[in-house]
């Protein structure tokens, strides 16, 4: 009895420590580190974590699971892509884990259509490590994608110029008796008539009426056509004087608009105060708005 508990315990350790493999089309081992069960669908979009390097060690690329690689693993990417990579690609399960070495000119040239890195010879081979580790709906993707982007144009902008900017937004508030929502980018605002709309989302379509201008209170752009009367910047070639049309975090326009706009509900008046480096920064913008200019808007989010 103890002999055949024994032996039951060797084929178990045994299978334990042999490593799963399969063969692509052209010969090349995969070996599993790891191994998923769950089908993947071709209509949603599949995170991957990569990984190429050199024997010594050298990472030609790698992503992590902070910004993993996005693909959608539909009939059109297996159409238009060809080779090995993208074979084992096909064959992975959600929880995937696999590692297997490739030429060089074979993962680069062939598979990628792309040139050899530097310091690489066509036969050296390229360790490719592959983690399956999700998928997401499109419209969970595009979140993703615009929280990711909007953490880097934040990331980029001038810590040093934000904080001097910032002293003097808050002492502009303080003297005005100005009580204000603080934002971490810098970006102060306060709400004169909150909306009963919904929160704003990342990517999200949104009409505003703006009126722009310094501390100083010389204006420099508006929305509204009694602003610009008033103002003095009335242009007839203007009209009909609508609101402006964004998407929060895709549209071409100041990285504050994005990050102020993206706090509110829909229907909501607000001024926001912008430091420089989060408006026109150094290279300022036409004869108002000089380099470093610290930009004020009053906003409203139209239904």
């Amino acid at each position: 009895m103890k002999n055949y508990l024994y032996m039951i315990l060797a084929i178990v350790f045994a299978g334990c420590g042999k490593s799963q493999t399969f063969e692509t089309e052209n010969g090349t081992l995969v070996t599993y580190a790891k191994k998923g069960e769950k089908e993947p669908s071709d209509t949603l979009v599949s995170y991957f974590l990569l990984k190429y390097e050199k024997e010594g060690g050298k990472i030609f690329y790698e992503t992590s699971k902070e910004l993993p690689a996005p693909l959608m693993l539909d009939a059109d990417f297996y159409a238009n892509n060809q080779g090995t990579f993208f074979e084992v690609i096909e064959k992975m399960k959600i929880g995937d884990s696999i590692y297997y070495s490739l030429p060089a000119s074979e993962l680069f040239i062939e598979n990628f259509k792309e040139r050899l890195p530097d310091s690489v010879e066509s036969n050296d081979p390229i360790k490719v490590s592959v983690s399956f580790l999700s998928q997401a709906t499109m419209n969970e993707y595009t979140q993703k994608s615009l929280f990711i982007k909007r953490e880097q144009m934040l990331a980029q902008t001038d810590k040093e110029q934000t904080a001097k900017d910032v002293e003097i937004i808050d002492n502009y508030l303080t003297a005005n008796k100005i009580e204000a929502v603080k934002l971490e980018s810098g970006i102060r605002y306060t709400i004169s008539e909150k909306g009963n709309g919904p929160k704003l989302k990342l990517g999200e379509n949104v009409n505003v009426h703006y009126a722009g201008y310094l501390l100083t209170g010389e204006y420099f752009d508006t929305s509204m056509k009694d602003v610009a009367r008033a103002q003095g910047l009335y242009n007839k070639r203007r009209e009909p004087y609508d609101p402006f049309s964004i998407s929060i975090y895709n549209s071409p326009v100041i990285t504050g608009w994005h990050e102020g706009i993206y706090q509110l509900n829909k229907g909501t008046k607000a001024t926001l105060y912008i430091p420089s480096p989060l408006g026109y920064g150094v290279r300022g913008s036409g004869e108002i708005i000089k380099p470093n200019s610290i930009l004020v808007f009053d906003i409203e989010i139209v239904e």
